[in-house]
């Protein structure tokens, strides 16, 4: 199966250049490209996918254990909690507590778990996201025991030292006092503060991690690291003994407090529809795009978005704001959009730069681009590109199982059936017309509707890096003629880098 998979995938990058709008084509290219794109049709639909050989068991406790067998001699556990951001009453707490389940438990102290995980060749590491909580742990097959006995241990008894804490917040502030250095993630996590409004899926702050105190990680850990929660999924070459000995092992996972967490819907603080945030030592313009969108996880218009979404940004340089923006124009390196679909929310975004000098004719390429697409949506020949991409690049990317783990994991955090999800997926693709298509465009792709965040020195005129790229307008002037043309976006808000609570 992946020898015909990645025969697909090399022609359909052979193909690429011809997958674009219709009124940019000659004839005889639209008329290239559909024969293609039905000879490649033909051929996908002989791809048929099905999962690896898995049994799921669901114990009294109600955590979900999933046994995939592998021929590699090798065990991996890897285990999704409901503990992530969205779930917390103060800002750093799910990734704090994930940070300090290996640094002590009731019986070890850090440096015997190192020597442990030493002593059997054992990998261990845990963390927090929006939406989950995530541990997992690998070693040899031959040392299954071992790994599934400190694995349990560091998940149901840790201690969260105080002098511990103290170490890893000293760490957690270090890497946010950084976090002005590194541009994309900076405005990254101003998008994400307008996104969610610091009560939906969360990130921590200095402020928040210095009001963390260890009765903080206790009632965070007590609350939401929950059997009923949570799903276990064990790859590898494991023994039939170690099957029983973790269910066994795992029935003995106990709840604490079954108390549900309160989810906030995020409310829009930022009311200008342009943020810039002024840093004067930018040497360039970072850019991100977006709105908000009611589009869950789950939600029945998520692959028509992702199939419009190919076109406009998410398809590389296959993608229009490619081709204009970087190829035609030469304004940026990269420019792509996106959406995260979560479980209580949605959010579309696109992400660039440029030199601060080419501000304005970035910002005007992207949203004549993104009008064109809101106002006459896409092609016949661009959709079934798309959908040709979507069906085997899935299938092509499962092939490697700890990739399938993640995916499993998360699809079933999610409420949605794995098992249905992906032996339906490329069915459910192909089904999906150019009117629906079309019509998502029209519902989640409004440029009025997207606010602009820009992080730069609002004095500067570019070529901070090449003289020869020096504008005749600083950014505050580029940003103002920019309104001029889209007079959606004609208030302008401007805050200094050091006011941002980050």
């Amino acid at each position: 199966m992946i020898k015909k998979i990645l025969i697909l995938s090399f022609i359909l990058c052979l193909v690429s250049c011809f997958a674009k709008k219709n009124t940019t084509n000659t004839k005889g290219s639209n008329m290239l490209l559909e024969k293609i794109i039905n000879d490649i049709k033909l051929k996908s639909t002989e791809i048929f996918y099905k999962l690896p050989d898995h049994k799921v068991i669901t114990l009294d406790n109600k955590l979900q254990i999933i046994f995939m067998p592998d021929n590699l001699p090798y065990i991996h556990f890897k285990l999704r909690l409901n503990a992530g951001q969205r779930f917390e009453d103060l800002e750093g707490a799910a990734e704090s507590v994930a940070s300090l389940l290996d640094k002590g438990t009731s019986t070890l102290n850090r440096e015997e778990i190192l020597s442990i995980l030493d002593k059997i060749g054992a990998s261990f590491s845990a963390s927090a996201g929006q939406e989950f909580s995530w541990i997992e742990a690998s070693s040899l097959a031959k040392n299954e025991t071992d790994l599934m006995n400190l694995f349990f241990k560091l998940l149901t008894e840790p201690v969260f030292l105080d002098k511990e804490w103290q170490k890893e917040k000293q760490i957690i502030l270090t890497e946010l006092e950084r976090l002005p250095n590194s541009p994309n993630k900076f405005l990254k996590n101003i998008f994400d503060d307008f996104i969610y409004n610091k009560t939906v899926y969360k990130g921590e702050s200095r402020q928040s991690v210095n009001a963390l105190k260890r009765d903080n990680l206790i009632k965070f850990y007590n609350k939401h690291y929950q059997p009923e929660s949570a799903s276990l999924l064990v790859l590898g070459q494991y023994t039939d003994k170690l099957k029983k000995d973790i269910i066994q092992k795992f029935s003995n996972w106990k709840t604490k407090d079954s108390v549900a967490s309160t989810i906030i819907k995020s409310k829009n603080t930022f009311n200008s529809s342009i943020t810039l945030i002024n840093k004067t030592d930018s040497i360039q313009a970072n850019v991100i795009i977006g709105n908000p969108v009611n589009l869950s996880s789950g939600h029945p218009d998520n692959l028509a978005v992702k199939l419009a979404n190919f076109s406009l940004g998410g398809g590389g340089f296959n993608s229009r704001l490619m081709d204009r923006v970087r190829k035609k124009d030469g304004l940026t390196y990269a420019i792509y959009s996106g959406f995260g679909f979560l479980k209580n929310s949605g959010a579309f975004q696109i992400v660039s730069s440029t030199n601060q000098g080419s501000l304005e004719k970035l910002l005007k390429a992207t949203f004549q681009e993104l009008t064109n697409f809101y106002n006459n949506g896409v092609s016949k020949a661009e959709l079934d590109f798309s959908k040709l991409y979507y069906s085997n690049s899935l299938f092509r990317g499962l092939e490697k199982k700890e990739t399938l783990m993640d995916s499993f994991l998360s699809l079933s955090g999610m409420n949605i059936d794995p098992v249905n999800y992906f032996e339906t997926f490329s069915s459910k693709i192909k089904k999906i017309d150019l009117n629906t298509v079309n019509m998502v465009i029209k519902k989640y792709f409004n440029p009025k509707d997207m606010k602009i965040f820009v992080l730069a020195n609002k004095d500067s005129k570019g070529g901070e890096s090449n003289p020869k790229n020096k504008g005749s307008f600083t950014i505050i002037e580029q940003l103002n003629n920019f309104s001029k043309e889209f007079i959606s976006h004609k208030d302008l808000d401007i805050k200094d880098y050091k006011d941002i609570n980050y």
